[in-house]
């Protein structure tokens, strides 16, 4: 009597099978690696596309939108009366922008564009996370912090430690400290408005009152 077994046909079809759900796998993961690359790329080519253009001396400036408002990417260099490179180094306005004291940075902007007000630095503080006290690391450029204090750059803000001068002679704070004006005079400080400060040794960003005649770094938003 012969007998017949299918069991070499059985195991021969399981293989197939797992080999074909091995290479759907594949494919799926293939096609979700794709779909991010192209995201990643259409971000990156957003924010190249994002350039404003100073008509007044042809600089340009990265830009980029940042919960409500769109926000210069780095700091004004535009020379202006009572405006300052760092340690009166061309270079470091090359880097960093420039120094400028209060009255000076709230005409600095280019037309279309304003010295943010607390509202703006308020609104970009809880975008980058302000409420678990990450602002900073988040909005801080990945390399120029002294004491390992670079950020991650989430949202391509690149903000880096330009430092301050006050007393416009004296010059403090570079790779340390970044400091930006915000609009707001205060009301019960003649003479004084608030400021926004990033410090290497911290994730978060806070606000201060600085003296009008303190030279501080200028980002511009969008006027809306």
């Amino acid at each position: 009597m012969i007998f017949c077994s299918n069991h070499g046909t059985t195991a021969g079809i399981h293989k197939k099978g797992i080999i074909a759900a091995v290479i759907i796998v594949f494919i799926a993961a293939a096609v979700i690696i794709a779909q991010k690359e192209l995201v990643r790329r259409k971000i990156a080519a957003g924010i190249a596309a994002s350039v404003l253009t100073d008509e007044r001396d042809g600089k340009t400036y990265r830009t980029v939108r940042i919960g409500n408002n769109r926000w210069m990417a780095e700091n004004l260099n535009y020379k202006t009366d009572y405006s300052f490179c760092y340690g009166n180094d061309n270079s470091n306005c090359d880097k960093y922008g420039r120094l400028y004291d209060w009255n000076a940075a709230m005409d600095a902007c280019p037309a279309g564009w304003v010295l943010p007000g607390r509202d703006h630095w308020n609104d970009l503080f809880w975008a980058a996370d302000g409420g678990n006290y990450v602002a900073s690391k988040k909005l801080k450029s990945k390399t120029g912090w002294n004491d390992k204090g670079n950020g991650v750059d989430r949202f391509s803000f690149s903000a880096l430690p330009g430092g301050y001068i006050w007393g416009y002679s004296t010059f403090s704070g570079i790779g340390a400290s970044g400091s930006w004006w915000s609009s707001a005079a205060n009301s019960s400080w003649r003479g004084n408005a608030w400021g926004w400060n990033m410090y290497s040794d911290r994730a978060s960003m806070n606000e201060k009152l600085y003296e009008n005649s303190h030279g501080l770094s200028v980002r511009c938003v969008e006027d809306k």
